[in-house]
């Protein structure tokens, strides 16, 4: 197979692999990438060729994450529960709402030159996501505040599962 062939078959691989993502995503009334890529978190993607490599990325972190958020470690799939039952609150924003789906997080936002890229980028939960922000260097806020938020989380599946199970 020629080299343009191969390019071209692998192009439609991860295509495949974006609908996929995106049918997943409407499923669960997460937005979807196309959304993520219109907005600001993805206006300096130099590092992803495309949206279908951003979304090959995208899976690929999921699965090496675990489904969890890099620096908490709580799975999306609590934060969402945790939203759903309102013990915690979405952030409305012009394009829809921050909370449930996992957000693109700069690791080095300095000096990365404010670069998304794939050595650069993991996955997080909007609270951390938005309490890092680019005041905490990434390891600092892994070591310190990460540990506060996973306790925090837990405490707060606890008593939802709690309250769930008496009524």
């Amino acid at each position: 197979m020629s080299e343009q062939a191969n390019a071209i078959a692998k192009k439609a691989e991860l295509q495949l692999e974006f609908e996929k993502v995106e049918k997943s995503f409407k499923l669960q009334g997460i937005r979807t990438l196309e959304q993520i890529l219109s907005t600001g978190e993805a206006k300096k993607s130099e590092g992803f060729d495309d949206k279908y490599h951003f979304a090959h990325w995208w899976m690929e972190q999921i699965s090496k994450q675990s489904g969890a958020c890099h620096y908490c470690e709580v799975q999306f799939a609590d934060i969402k529960e945790l939203i759903d039952a309102k013990f915690l609150r979405e952030r409305k924003t012009g394009y829809g709402y921050r909370g449930i789906p996992p957000e693109i997080d700069r690791l080095d936002s300095i000096a990365a030159k404010n670069v998304y890229s794939p050595s650069n980028c993991v996955l997080a939960c909007y609270y951390c996501n938005n309490d890092k922000s680019n005041i905490y260097p990434a390891k600092l806020f892994k070591k310190y505040l990460g540990p506060a938020r996973k306790a925090l989380v837990e405490g707060l599946l606890l008593e939802l599962r709690t309250e769930n199970k008496a009524a």
